[in-house]
């Protein structure tokens, strides 16, 4: 075997249909059983292997297989004969090598090539490693006596910078920068049902809105010079981001330099496409084209076709014309993205499936597919380097990777201390402009009290870096208890109305916090971590987790005179059925004792009244009687036998769809919760005032605000503590310096078609 051949595959198992070679033992099996292969055969398989992306000429084979030496066309035809034979295959109708006439060889299997650490390779390098290196020491030695020495320049260590762009609210949708710098980007402005377009400047950070109305615009893509963007537009009851019906459309807007609608046009198709469901990915490098995927919307009984993917459309913009490129899919997958190289050579595709992602390379000079590579899940859109040899793309893992076409190798960009979410453009050989993860915004809100009818009235925002959640006013209202995550950690904090923050505690958790909630006499919290109830004592901070209840134990809320905690525990019962318990646990004795069955949520509110939600989430307002009742006789409460009062109109509020119990707050004779119904957030009161008179109840619209299900009501019921998200907000970054490592990405799957 030669050294080049060697050299690239060191120590390594490649796979195809049921064989496995190994490098550089020589070994070959089939289905584990061995197959012998002579070292000239095995030279030539390797061979063919390595440049599998392309046809290997009767010279290549020469020069690996015979070392330079002559070797007649008979011997060539042998050699091809007995490694068909080894694999089984047939040259009338290959399955592993193609013969192409007066051209070469190709082999045609797929492959799969796990690189493993090179030992061997590392051992020869040390044998001649030691002569080399005794080489250079005398030439050194020579050159130093004589005084002619020079130092050979070294390349100097890229430094790493990164610079913000901008900030950006919503959901960018242009997979790049045009080149006069100008991003379009789609959201849903607040109180509003639809989602909008608005275009950036990034040079003079100037934003405009450039559709409003009940339609939603979606999947918003500029052109080059950004004079014309093309969008999705949908009707007020579509959800879909696709054009193709009469419900959907495609809309081209020409833009201005002042950032101004000039004129709108839809896209008007041929007859054949109505039927297709239309994806718009990019524009052609001369702006005179779009590229679309369209996918079947048939029924697979009422068409002939036999796959669901339509094809790639190259549609010109000005005529109408399309034209449908020939590129195969594998079933149920779908083009994302296609982007031309910039000497308009190839064509750079991305495909994903459920669990694949391909790389595709299409020949606009020989209209083909070259190149088909499967590669890390997660590739969205792809950027070309500035001399066309690599295409780099975002994994799933927020990873940026690069494909070196020449070498069929994928490695990684090291070096972006941040997860990217997508790559704008190659603005160098070793920079880029990548958008960051999305990060959802998490911060406490202080409102009045909406029934109050209050106009002016001081509240407070929290917002930090952190995320934080579970507010509960403490007992002078002044200041409030909050639990917060960050770089890794949770910790309990208090806000104090001389707007002081106090870090109280690090709690032994992160993002698996379900609830918290202070006791009514404000001494003591109780939570949820990990799927683990615990009590913290907030004067000493001291913090224990109650092991007597079972992992099923969950939904902890506080008694009124906050020494017990009410837990719902979901268990069999002797019959093997399953049934929730609503057990007491006393915090000091850490005795427990089951109190009622079948409620999904059974907490006090005051002295009157508890809150009671059956299993299938129907909820009334329960006298305390009821309960006294049944443990003055030592029973246990059973829901089955409330039916009157769960049918009782005077007692019923209706379906609560949300049982998280930070969801639910009591102040001032009141239970106050939210609902959400058609994406609007509803608050309620619910008055405690008698257990004799009919439940009165109000409701407020907060509006289509994304609410995290947790409140707390101040004693004289005049503020509400919210937990709001803002929108998604990430950061376009220009980075440079970035490295290349290969080590990371050791498994190449490679398909040629």
């Amino acid at each position: 075997m030669q050294d080049s051949l060697l050299q690239y595959f060191g120590e390594s198992e490649i796979s195809f249909a049921g064989f496995s070679v190994k490098t550089p033992s020589g070994d070959v099996t089939k289905n584990g059983e061995s197959i012998h292969l002579e070292p000239q055969v095995f030279t030539f398989l390797l061979l063919l292997i390595r440049h599998k992306e392309h046809i290997v000429s009767r010279d290549e084979i020469v020069t690996e297989v015979w070392a330079g030496k002559s070797a007649s066309d008979d011997a060539i035809r042998a050699l091809v004969k007995k490694l068909r034979i080894a694999l089984g295959d047939n040259a009338r109708a290959p399955k592993f090598v193609k013969t192409v006439p007066l051209k070469g060889y190709l082999f045609i299997m797929p492959v799969e090539i796990t690189f493993h650490t090179d030992k061997w390779w590392h051992r020869k390098f040390v044998i001649y490693g030691a002569g080399a290196l005794f080489v250079i020491f005398l030439t050194l030695l020579i050159q130093a006596q004589f005084g002619s020495f020079q130092s050979l320049p070294q390349e100097e260590d890229r430094i790493f910078t990164s610079s913000l762009i901008i900030t950006v609210e919503g959901s960018e949708v242009s997979p790049h920068l045009s080149d006069n710098a100008m991003l379009v980007f789609s959201t849903q402005p607040r109180f509003e049902n639809s989602q909008h377009l608005y275009i950036k400047d990034l040079n003079k950070r100037v934003t405009k809105r450039l559709t409003w109305g009940t339609e939603s615009y979606v999947g918003g893509i500029l052109n080059a010079d950004g004079t014309q963007l093309i969008a999705t537009k949908l009707s007020a009851n579509m959800r879909s981001a696709s054009a193709g019906s009469e419900e959907s459309s495609l809309v081209l807007f020409n833009i201005s330099e002042h950032l101004a609608i000039e004129s709108t046009d839809t896209l008007n198709f041929d007859p054949s496409l109505l039927l297709q469901q239309i994806t718009v990915l990019s524009y052609s490098n001369d702006n005179g084209y779009l590229y679309l995927f369209g996918e079947s919307q048939q029924d697979q009984s009422e068409s002939v076709a036999t796959s669901n993917n339509y094809g790639l459309i190259r549609y010109h913009i000005d005529s109408g014309s399309t034209h449908i490129l020939p590129v195969a899919l594998p079933e149920n997958t779908k083009i994302t993205f296609a982007k031309e190289s910039t000497n308009d050579d190839l064509l750079a595709l991305s495909a994903q499936s459920e669990s694949q992602s391909f790389l595709i390379l299409f020949s606009r000079v020989h209209n083909e597919v070259i190149l088909q590579k499967e590669v890390p899940l997660g590739i969205k859109n792809l950027s070309w380097s500035p001399d066309n040899r690599s295409v780099s793309f975002v994994s799933n893992e927020g990873m940026l990777l690069n494909f070196n076409i020449q070498k069929q190798r994928v490695y990684e960009w090291k070096g972006i201390p941040f997860k990217v979410e997508n790559v704008l453009e190659q603005c160098g050989d070793y920079c880029f402009t990548v958008k960051e993860k999305p990060k959802l915004l998490v911060d406490i809100t202080e409102i009045p009290m909406p029934f109050s009818g209050a106009a002016s009235v001081s509240t407070l925002q929290i917002n930090r870096a952190s995320t934080d959640a579970f507010p509960n006013y403490a007992s002078d209202d002044a200041s409030l208890y909050f639990v917060s995550s960050s770089n890794g950690t949770l910790s309990l904090n208090r806000y104090s109305d001389n707007d002081a923050y106090e870090s109280l505690m690090e709690l032994p958790g992160f993002d698996d916090l379900s609830s918290f909630a202070v006791s009514f006499d404000h001494s003591y919290a109780v939570g949820e971590l990990n799927k683990r109830i615990f009590v913290l004592d907030l004067k000493t901070n001291a913090l224990r987790f109650l092991t007597q209840l079972s992992p099923a134990s969950t939904r902890p809320v506080w008694s009124l005179d906050s020494k017990h905690i009410y837990v719902q525990e979901r268990r069999l019962d002797q019959q093997e059925q399953p049934i929730t318990s609503t057990l007491v646990f006393d915090i000091a004795t850490n005795k427990q004792s089951e109190i009622a069955r079948g409620f999904s949520l059974l907490r006090p509110l005051n002295d009157s009244f508890w809150l009671a939600v059956a299993e299938n989430n129907t909820a009334i307002l329960l006298p305390s009687s009821y309960l006294q009742q049944a443990s003055n006789k030592g029973e246990v409460l059973l829901a089955s036998s409330l039916r009157e009062l769960f049918a009782n109109e005077d007692l019923q509020l209706g379906m609560i769809d949300n049982l998280m119990p930070n969801n639910f707050s009591v102040a001032n004779n009141a239970l106050y919760y939210f609902s959400s119904t058609n994406n609007n957030t509803h608050l309620h009161k619910v008055s405690l005032a008698d257990a004799n008179d009919k439940v009165q109840s109000e409701s407020y619209s907060i509006g289509r605000r994304l609410l995290m299900p947790q409140l707390s009501v101040n004693s004289n019921a005049t503020k509400v503590l919210m937990v709001e998200a803002s929108p998604s907000q990430s950061r376009l970054m220009k980075v440079d310096g970035l490295r290349l490592v290969p080590q990371r990405i050791k498994r190449v799957v490679s398909e040629t078609l």
